[in-house]
């Protein structure tokens, strides 16, 4: 419960929450939702006390971190500690996620609606990669379902578009998420 408190208070967006969340770092149970949201929050006070997390013996926390960091704008390379090449990292372990169910039977209209091609810039997993790949792409509801009230809703497939994976991640790096059509024009530029 206090980590979707955490989660939510980087989503509504109001800074006054940076400095109580920064003060919750070091609480284990939420410290991941707690990274999540000042990542989301994208606030420069939260730079520091996020880079001293860099060292943090959990690999998959720092990992955490580092998107925090991106996504406010200040991790790079040269920010990122020095590893060594045969440095091991502990990989695998489990932690509970909740989930947004989805409803296969949408995803298979909305691939025939939209086609396999990625909506923002083309990629095709199956032309690139072979057969084995063909339908390998993601579909992306425009209305996020935090908007949802928590509850299921109804959806058809003009609620959705077609997307590969790195379109997705881009979409979904802001919060809220980007619009479909503003990556396609990001896409266009380039």
């Amino acid at each position: 419960m206090r980590g979707y408190a955490a989660n939510s208070l980087g989503k509504i967006g109001d800074l006054r929450a940076v400095e109580p969340l920064i003060g919750l770092l070091g609480d284990m149970e939420i410290r991941f939702d707690v990274v999540s949201a000042l990542g989301k929050l994208q606030d420069a006070r939260a730079e520091e006390p996020l880079k001293d997390l860099l060292d943090d013996p959990d690999a998959e926390f720092r990992e955490e971190v580092i998107l925090a960091l991106e996504i406010i704008g200040e991790a790079g390379e040269d920010k990122l500690p020095d590893l060594e090449e045969d440095e091991t990292f502990q990989e695998g372990g489990k932690r509970m996620v909740v989930a947004t169910s989805r409803n296969p039977q949408l995803r298979s209209a909305a691939k025939k609606r939209w086609g396999l091609k990625c909506f923002c810039c083309g990629f095709d997993f199956g032309q690139f990669y072979g057969p084995e790949a063909k339908g390998l792409a993601i579909v992306h509801h425009l209305h996020p379902f935090n908007n949802a009230k928590g509850g299921p809703r109804k959806a058809t497939v003009e609620d959705v578009r077609v997307v590969c994976a790195n379109c997705h991640y881009v979409i979904h790096k802001k919060d809220p998420p980007r619009d479909v059509e503003e990556i396609r024009r990001m896409v266009k530029k380039t």
